[in-house]
């Protein structure tokens, strides 16, 4: 029974940060519209879908790979469909569901973290982008890091 329980909570765990993660990828795209503001501000155009046409179709692609990587693991680590699983199978399927996406996870988290931008230079940005279509002169020392 505590061996059901044990294995009951990882899998809501890799549920949770599944789905932590998948949520993580699409609130990046907030990430994303920041860059868009830097490219408008630097090349005085609107390129939004043309990025977000590359984006799509990487994604697709990565989501690809990565159920090909997950098939070749699973083979790996000894998994065999309709069978009863060895106990190496079993352990690595926990690892791929929840320890290595909380790794990627963790990892996504950092990385946001460290991003340059933040609200006082986005709305710095913001303004010199106003300025700049006005053809009024403005100051980038203080998004001089994130340009």
């Amino acid at each position: 029974m505590y061996a059901a329980t044990k294995l009951s909570f990882k899998a809501k765990l890799g549920f949770g940060t599944a789905e932590l993660a998948s949520s993580l990828t699409w609130t990046m795209f907030y990430v994303l519209f920041l860059f868009f503001l830097t490219d408008e501000f630097k090349s005085g155009q609107r390129r939004e879908g043309l990025y977000f046409g590359v984006i799509s179709f990487s994604r697709k692609i990565s989501v690809a790979i990565a159920v090909w990587l997950v098939g070749i693991i699973l083979s790996w680590i000894g998994y065999v469909p309709d069978a009863q699983q060895i106990d190496t199978a079993i352990f690595g399927i926990r690892m791929l569901y929840a320890e290595v996406t909380a790794l990627f996870l963790f990892v996504s988290i950092i990385m946001a973290y460290l991003l340059p931008m933040t609200k006082a230079k986005h709305q710095a940005l913001r303004e010199a982008i106003e300025l700049k279509k006005a053809g009024k002169p403005w100051d980038e020392e203080t998004i001089k890091d994130i340009l």
